[in-house]
């Protein structure tokens, strides 16, 4: 499948955690982290993530084109 939007995709076979890699390779543009195993990972609200087996761990940073005001926090 090909996207209209260019992004950059970094693919490991282990990572504490996919938000943590993005935050520390986001350079502005679309980027994708994935990885096989997550050793730390965590979700909303602190729950905390873990890859189960054959699974995948994924996390996407973007700068929306929307006003700040209306981003979740």
């Amino acid at each position: 499948m090909q996207l209209d939007t260019p992004y950059a995709l970094v693919v490991l076979d282990q990572t504490s955690s996919t938000q943590d890699e993005a935050r520390r390779r986001f350079d502005g543009g679309p980027l994708v982290v994935v990885t096989g195993r997550q050793t730390s990972g965590r979700g909303r609200s602190g729950s905390r993530w873990e890859s189960a087996p054959r699974a995948a761990a994924v996390s996407l940073a973007v700068t929306p084109s929307w006003p700040t005001e209306t981003w979740t926090r």
